[in-house]
């Protein structure tokens, strides 16, 4: 091939506006999709064929359909900020979706391989991701993370909306695709009455824009899981290779790579 595939935003609305026609016409205008969980490969990995890809979560369609009718929903005024790459995976995850119901409705079930997935996979991954969150806040607090933290709030106060372990579990499930070679750390902060979560991205190189957007990535998957009450603000900063990673007070580790320093310790 001599030159990168191309085409054009015209091109693409209209096999989109045509391909949604034939659905509506041979799937009917309201979708009742028979999978809701579905294997997770991150872009980098998707596009980079010198390497085997690894799944890198599980997304989920009805989250995926419900981010959709919110970025519907939103106002279209030139000061809405629409973060591109989050839109498009959701966008993809219903796609496939779609696609799925018409390989049930038009091909014959393949019998299931011996290798197949367990069908209870998706709940014992949420398991163990909330044992390792749990162990996470119980070694970096001092707190038993089994019990919200809201709940040990004195009697009158007003409560947060969110416990530090809800949103260390749900910033580590953001990652997800979004961990490159460059990251060093990400560290949060949630306010006292759970009314905002700051991150902060830790990169040893310069920050460019690929790392500003998948910063922005990490923090609208926060936003749409349901911290819908919370003000999330992720920011990617600078730390070269050298300097020794610090965490301030208040603030919890939520990643943190293996570094030649460490290994050396």
């Amino acid at each position: 091939m001599d030159s990168a595939p191309d085409i054009t935003v015209s091109e693409l609305r209209d096999a989109v506006s045509r391909m949604l026609d034939v659905v509506e016409a041979e799937l009917g205008e309201e979708l009742r999709l028979s999978v809701d969980y579905y294997w997770h490969v991150s872009v980098e990995e998707a596009f980079s064929l010198d390497v085997v890809p690894k799944v890198s979560g599980v997304g989920q369609v009805s989250d995926d359909a419900d981010t959709i009718r919110d970025f519907l929903n939103e106002s279209r005024d030139d000061d809405t900020e629409v973060v591109l790459t989050h839109e498009i995976e959701h966008l993809t995850g219903l796609l496939r979706a779609i696609q799925h119901l018409a390989v049930q409705r038009y091909d014959k079930p393949a019998k299931q391989p011996d290798h197949a997935a367990p069908a209870n996979l998706p709940t014992r991954l949420r398991h163990h991701a909330r044992r390792m969150t749990a162990s996470l806040i119980s070694r970096l607090t001092g707190r038993s993370a089994t019990s919200p933290q809201r709940s040990s709030q004195p009697s009158g106060t007003t409560l947060p909306s969110i416990s530090l372990n809800d949103a260390v579990l749900e910033v580590n499930r953001s990652l997800w695709g979004v961990v490159t070679s460059d990251l060093r750390q990400v560290t949060v902060r949630l306010a006292g009455d759970g009314s905002a979560l700051h991150g902060e991205f830790t990169y040893a190189g310069p920050i460019t824009d690929r790392e500003r957007e998948l910063t922005q990535e990490a923090a609208a998957e926060v936003v749409a899981a349901y911290l819908d009450d919370t003000d999330v603000e992720f920011e990617a900063v600078t730390s070269p290779i050298k300097t020794p990673l610090v965490v301030r007070d208040g603030e919890t580790t939520v990643f943190r790579r293996r570094e030649f320093e460490d290994v050396n310790e």
